[in-house]
Parts: structure tokens; C-alpha cells; sequence
């Protein structure tokens, strides 16, 4: 039996642009139902418009998942609107352009880092066993938030 993302739904965070917006349309177009979220509306339905043409239950939602105060609301928000998620790739945050060497404290803590805690919040509160967290780094200043998502699936 070959494995199948068919009927499979997926939240992607940080889908405007880049890594998550490339992994939202391949989801989509793999069959899978996918919700993106991301700060940018205007790109974010951009995106949107594309998963659409292979998954037609495809939705956004407009969030700043830096906002920990509002990510169990969302989380509700989601499984309202999508269902239960069945993938959830944590790609959402900000680059942190200093060589890590330079970084503040607060940025070489994942505890203190909301950044950290985000994608922690979203898998527990969607129950989700197996997310993801993108780590592709092209500019050594971005050292620091690099080391930060390989921490999210050793935490």
C-alpha cells in the first residue's frame, strides 16, 4: 500500500512566502486539504488562490503566532474551520539577522523566545505526533533562528 496524503489536512504556518508558501502548494497539490496562516493577508491569498485549484477546502487565516496569548483561539479557529489537522509544519517567524555570536540572550534562549513556544502550543494543542520545522539556512546571520527550529523537535 503506497503511502497517500490524499484527504490528509495540513496547517502550515508562515505560508506567504518562501519555504512555507512552496510547502502549502505542494500539500495541496499532493490532495491534501491545507490551512496557511501567516501575518501578510495580501500574499497570503496569493497562496491561497493557488492551493484552491487542487484542493478546494483550502483556508487562510491571518495571524501573528507571536501573539501566544491568542494561538489556543486560533488553534480552536482552525479545527472549526478545517477540522482535526493531520500535519502541521511549524515555518512561521522572523529572521534573526545577527551572527549568532551577537545575538541577545533572549535569542540564544528558546525558552524565552516566542518564537520557541509557538510551534509548541500549535502541536499540543492540535494533538499533532509528527510536525515540522523548516531549517534551511542561506545567510549565516540567520544562525540563530535556524538553531531554533532544530530545538522545536528535541524540546
Amino acid at each position: 500500500m503506497a503511502w497517500s496524503l490524499e484527504g490528509k489536512r495540513a496547517l502550515v504556518t508562515g505560508a506567504s512566502t518562501g519555504i512555507g508558501a512552496a510547502v502549502a502548494r505542494d500539500l495541496a497539490a499532493a490532495g491534501c486539504t491545507v490551512g496557511i496562516c501567516a501575518r501578510r493577508t495580501d500574499l497570503l491569498s496569493d497562496v491561497l488562490e493557488t492551493c484552491r485549484a487542487t484542493a478546494p477546502d483550502s483556508r487562510a487565516w491571518t495571524v501573528d503566532l507571536a501573539d501566544l496569548d491568542g494561538i489556543a483561539a486560533f488553534a480552536e479557529q482552525v479545527e472549526r474551520d478545517l477540522g482535526p489537522i493531520d500535519i502541521l509544519v511549524n515555518n512561521a517567524g522572523m529572521a534573526i539577522v545577527k551572527r549568532a555570536l551577537d545575538a541577545d540572550e533572549e535569542a540564544k534562549d528558546p525558552k524565552k523566545d516566542r518564537r520557541f513556544e509557538s510551534p509548541l502550543l500549535l502541536s499540543r494543542r492540535h494533538r499533532v505526533r509528527h510536525a515540522v520545522a523548516s531549517a534551511v539556512i542561506r545567510d549565516p546571520r540567520q544562525a540563530t533562528r535556524r538553531a531554533l527550529r532544530f530545538a522545536v523537535p528535541r524540546w
